[in-house]
């Protein structure tokens, strides 16, 4: 892999970011405001991986030129482990491998769907 692709990993990654913090603050404002229940977190911030996987797999996509879906699928997997690392870091291990492992592949899809829409 060479430094240019290093550079727009870290780039396309810090965006993700943004929309997913982005994604958060509008839903902790829809709930406060709307009373909404634990359902609507939940659906919520599975929108908010999509969401943050399409736009950083576009971006990359757009970025690379070549094998744009490996990128989107790349860059969904780091955003992935980089989610699990912290929540590890902040919580302890998660104890439900089955949801861990559908959000792993929810990430990972989101970037790769990205990745081919570029």
């Amino acid at each position: 892999m060479e430094r240019k692709s290093f550079k727009w990993m870290i780039v396309d990654l810090m965006f993700m970011y943004i929309v997913t913090g982005l994604g958060l603050i509008l839903m902790a404002f829809l709930m406060e405001k709307f009373q909404l229940n634990g359902t609507f977190v939940e659906v919520g911030v599975t929108v908010i991986y999509v969401v943050s996987g399409i736009a950083g797999g576009l971006i990359a996509g757009k970025k690379m030129k070549r094998k744009k879906f490996l990128w989107g699928l790349l860059l969904g997997s780091l955003y992935f482990l980089i989610l699990f690392a912290v929540s590890a870091l902040a919580g302890g291990l998660p104890k439900d491998l089955v949801h861990m492992g559908t959000t792993l592949g929810i990430c990972m899809a989101a970037g790769t769907l990205g990745g081919m829409m570029s």
